[in-house]
């Protein structure tokens, strides 16, 4: 079986691209399979965002020990638990940690803000979702997993599409930059 550039583009099933990777002797496709093994600019993720200060059992903890002994604890509003995410950053700064955009549930939002972008019509999104373009953050590849298929349960590579990602930097670009690029 020829295995080409085309076919590993396509691929999105991790077994899958390992199994290839197994039957390969050609350098150049090698390095492409191991790029796309890597988590990717564009790629749907879940990220464990950190434990909410309300997790914690207030006659245990005080304000000052939750900010200077428990590293990991998000205080107030700060965004925790796990969460669907869009890796923004470029393949190469992904060797410990990436930058994200965190993705939560439709419902108390509105599309028509400058910080939020709707994403629709994706596997790994059971429900109408938003994008919090103003809360990027940088966390470490530790705190990402992939999406696993529920009926045999192998993890996919899921990418924004292109219509989205030229949005999605649009309204990052108005916030980051205050203009449009």
């Amino acid at each position: 079986m020829e295995i080409s550039k085309q076919i590993i583009f396509n691929t999105f099933e991790v077994d899958k691209l390992k199994e290839m990777k197994k039957q390969i002797d050609n350098k150049e496709l090698l390095k492409i399979i191991d790029k796309k093994l890597k988590y990717n600019r564009w790629e749907l993720v879940w990220v464990n965002l950190g434990t909410p200060e309300s997790n914690l059992k207030e006659d245990n903890y005080n304000k000052s020990q939750i900010i200077n002994d428990l590293k990991g604890v998000n205080i107030g509003v700060e965004f925790s638990l796990i969460h669907p995410a869009i890796i923004v950053s470029p393949y190469f700064l992904n060797k410990e940690k990436v930058i994200i955009i965190p993705i939560t549930s439709f419902e108390n939002h509105n599309c028509k803000y400058n910080n939020l972008y709707c994403l629709e019509n994706y596997e790994l999104l059971t429900h109408q979702s938003v994008m919090l373009i103003d809360q990027i953050k940088t966390v470490s590849i530790k705190r990402i997993i992939r999406h696993k298929k529920r009926l045999n349960q192998k993890e996919v590579i899921i990418y924004i599409n292109k219509k989205d990602q030229k949005q999605i930097i649009k309204k990052m670009s108005n916030i980051l930059f205050g203009f449009e690029i």
